[in-house]
């Protein structure tokens, strides 16, 4: 049994030096990650929208197609990118 469940105390996380503080690893976004993933899937997806809709030409139907396969292309670079830096987080607090 854990020393929470005993005790019957919830772990905020932000004592180090208690044991409850210990049991729970930390946050993995949090900092600069939080802020370029948060960044990264809102931002990337429509700058390669726009991208793709300057691509498409001068008609309407290309500009269309552009911006919607744009959109496809940064939303899965996006999710790419969210994934590698959620890994290497994952990675660090498990080092610690």
């Amino acid at each position: 049994m854990a020393e929470s469940e005993r005790i019957g105390v919830k772990n905020c996380g932000s004592c180090h030096e208690c044991p409850l503080g210990q049991e729970s690893p930390d946050a993995s976004g949090t900092g600069w990650r939080l802020v370029a993933s948060s960044a990264g899937v809102f931002l990337w997806p429509l700058l390669a929208a726009l991208g793709g809709s300057m691509l498409g030409g001068d008609q309407q139907n290309g500009q269309l197609v552009g911006g919607i396969l744009g959109f496809g292309f940064g939303a899965g670079v996006a999710w790419v990118l969210c994934r590698l830096v959620s890994s290497r987080t994952k990675r660090d607090t498990e080092s610690l």
